[in-house]
């Protein structure tokens, strides 16, 4: 018979106190010596628990053995418990195996012959063996736990900025570890901080710079160049904060602890609280998902403006027919059901042009401009006190909530206080408050300076005729721009679009174009939207 070999041990320390992979292997091959067996080849695994089925060593032997060539009948190994602890996968696995004639054989735990009493037997110690992996589980967890409490490094590899140093106390397998700062690697940590606060003009830069320039200065993360997930680590690891906090995730099933079963292990500070807070909400702001900049990105005219009147979601670009077709789709129909909503399928040629037709045609009539800048005017006008009081409470509130937020940074960094996640929930609170705030003084700002007076007859004339030339030619660079600075949204109802328009917007559109030239480009900047959504909608007043 041809049989294969395994070997299996999960830490080096059962290498050391238990049975090695040489004397698994050996004991196999003297077996195979004494029943004129051949061993076709043999595979050891090192540092692999049988019970995660995290095993690349295992993957190739299985790959090997169901090959089409079936290069072997068996496979051998010193008990049941290298092949697997868990009861079912190992089942799973046997069956997979016997269909390819291939048999798994135990030194240690031999069967009978009678197959029903077989396949008991290896269920029993199938379970026993689970059961054993799962108490040793248990009493590892409970020790590491334990030793991080007390303020000892459980992992092999530090956090960059970080060096392990040995201690004297006694361990299990040598001595306990702690951290220690690595000066050349933290240095790099708080300028990847300092950067992503600061940059280098006074502009924060986003993670891809970071690396991008840590690269072009010869820096390299241990020996690796520098990539954006290496920077986001650094710029998300609370560690730098002077806590080490481990047992997250639960080792089997990944989901998150709650932050009762974490523990946080007391190391040397390389950021202050008020850094990690301002670096966070840096970051927050340059996500796409609380700015206007996705809908710029998307190839597509109408991204982020079409809106479904029946669920709310926006409508997204799909195609058909290897790209031959492309259409808008709900995005409640096009990502979790089908029939879960009314919304209609809009061809996107047709939809495009009708919308931009309808801006040209509608809203860009000199008639119609001179009626919506009158309207705002009057409106500008007559609520212009009102809006100055609402500015000045704005302009107070936010003052004082940014002098409670530096002042709960001073309390952190001093440690007069612990940042706890209580604490972090409320500065993530009122920190967003300042923003929409400021969304709300901008916005008003901008009411209060619109130049009114410099828009006249001719220059609404000329600026009108330009727009509508702009919209309707088939290949605009600029289409999309206008239509994004002139619609708020396109509602889609069941036979009809409702466009809706911003007559700020509208006016700051027109007022760009200087008089007598064909300059004419809007520029954007992305704000926090209010309500963290597409829909750039004021505060309530």
């Amino acid at each position: 018979m041809k049989i294969v070999a395994y070997a299996r041990v999960s830490t080096d320390r059962q290498a050391e106190q238990g049975i090695s992979i040489e004397d698994q292997l050996s004991q196999i091959e003297d077996w195979a010596t004494r029943e004129s067996h051949i061993v076709v080849r043999s595979f050891a695994e090192r540092g692999a628990s049988a019970h995660t089925g995290n095993r690349q060593i295992f993957d190739e032997m299985i790959a090997f053995v169901k090959s089409n060539e079936r290069p072997a009948d068996a496979i051998v190994v010193h008990s049941m418990s290298r092949f697997f602890r868990d009861n079912t996968a190992r089942a799973v696995m046997e069956a997979a195996l016997e269909k390819r004639k291939v048999r798994v054989i135990s030194l240690t735990q031999p069967l009978p012959d009678d197959a029903n009493t077989a396949n008991l037997l290896r269920n029993v110690m199938g379970i026993i063996d689970e059961f054993q992996s799962l108490e040793n589980s248990k009493h590892v967890t409970r020790c590491l736990r334990k030793n991080a409490e007390m303020g000892y490094f459980n992992g092999s590899i530090p956090p960059f900025g970080y060096t392990r140093f040995t201690t004297d106390i006694p361990a299990r397998n040598g001595f306990k570890k702690k951290l220690a700062i690595q000066p050349d690697e933290a240095s790099i940590v708080r300028e990847i901080y300092t950067l992503s606060t600061e940059g280098i003009d006074g502009i924060p830069m986003g993670i891809k710079k970071i690396a991008t320039l840590l690269n072009a200065r010869g820096l390299t993360i241990r020996g690796r160049v520098w990539r954006q997930q290496n920077v986001h680590t650094i710029v998300a690891n609370e560690a730098y904060l002077g806590e080490l906090v481990t047992f997250k995730r639960n080792a089997k099933t990944k989901e998150l602890r709650p932050p009762s079963e974490r523990v946080r292990t007391p190391i040397p500070q390389i950021i202050n609280a008020a850094q990690f807070e301002q670096a966070r909400a840096s970051r927050e702001t340059r996500q796409l998902k609380n700015t206007d900049s996705k809908a710029y990105q998307s190839p597509s005219l109408l991204t982020g403006i079409l809106k479904c009147a029946f669920c709310g979601k926006g409508l997204k670009v799909m195609s058909g027919k290897s790209g031959k077709y492309s259409y808008y789709r709900c995005a409640t129909r096009a990502d979790s059901n089908a029939k879960g909503c009314k919304c209609p399928i809009l061809p996107r040629a047709e939809t495009e042009r009708a919308v931009l037709n309808a801006v040209a045609d509608q809203i860009l009539q000199p008639d119609r401009l001179r009626t919506i800048l009158s309207e705002l005017h009057a409106r500008v006008s007559k609520g212009s006190d009102s809006d100055r009081k609402r500015l000045l409470a704005l302009h107070r509130d936010q003052s004082r909530d940014i002098e409670r937020v530096n002042l709960l940074y001073e309390q952190v960094s001093s440690r007069s206080i612990e940042l706890e996640e209580s604490l972090r929930q409320h500065l993530l609170i009122v920190q967003r408050r300042i923003a929409a705030m400021q969304v709300e003084i901008d916005r008003l700002n901008k009411l209060q300076q619109l130049p009114w007076r410099k828009m006249s007859e001719q220059h609404i004339l000329e600026t009108a005729e330009q727009l509508r030339a702009e919209l309707i030619r088939s290949d605009s660079p600029l289409a999309k721009a206008y239509i994004k600075a002139i619609l708020v949204e396109a509602k889609v109802e069941a036979n009809q679009l409702v466009l809706t328009g911003n007559r700020a917007q509208l006016a700051e559109v027109l007022a760009q174009r200087k008089t007598g030239t064909n300059e004419m480009v809007p520029t954007f900047v992305s704000n926090w939207r209010a309500r963290q959504d597409s829909n750039p909608r004021p505060l309530g007043s």
